[in-house]
């Protein structure tokens, strides 16, 4: 019983994510209703490919000061073993998954909370949230005087001279 059970689970979410494949309208809508995010996107190449690059950004506020400039923080380069072995795309990878979940979990949070502060102070303690100001507050170092810093997820879709789209914005955090 146990084993139907389960070879049902296993196909009912082989059967989801092959059609999510296929039907960009069957992915948008089991996007927006399951809960688990379950069904994975493997949408490198295509039909449709997934071609926005998201960059992580930060930028530092002394006290008393107003806020530094934006400044890229910078993904590790690759080699030429990438073709073979690819474990520098890891970071990279990172930030694309980890500003799909804040923006899905966002999307969801929206549609749910229409007050704009209880729905910022709610985004910030998910876990996508919570993964991107960890790297943001290693990224610099550990700051000789306090500090604060925010970080931004920035979308660009290439050389087709269209304008970076701010995907997310942080609230400042403290360093100390």
């Amino acid at each position: 019983m146990r084993e139907a059970f389960a070879l049902s689970l296993f196909g009912l979410v082989l059967a989801l994510t092959i059609g999510a494949q296929i039907s960009d309208s069957l992915r948008k809508s089991i996007s927006r209703r399951a809960v688990l995010n379950i069904v994975p996107s493997w949408r490198f190449f295509g039909p449709v490919p997934a071609i926005m690059d998201v960059h992580l950004l930060l930028r530092v506020q002394s006290p008393g000061c107003e806020p530094g400039p934006w400044q890229e923080v910078q993904i590790p380069s690759q080699g030429r073993w990438r073709a073979l072995w690819n474990p520098s795309r890891l970071e990279d990878k990172a930030v694309h998954d980890l500003a799909n979940g804040l923006s899905a979990g966002s999307h969801y949070l929206r549609e749910r909370i229409s007050d704009r502060a209880q729905l910022l102070q709610v985004a910030q303690v998910s876990q996508p949230y919570m993964a991107l100001l960890s790297w943001v507050m290693d990224y610099a170092g550990k700051p000789t005087i306090a500090e604060s810093r925010q970080f931004a997820l920035i979308g660009s879709t290439g050389r087709d001279g269209s304008e970076p789209s701010v995907i997310f914005i942080s609230r400042f955090h403290m360093t100390d």
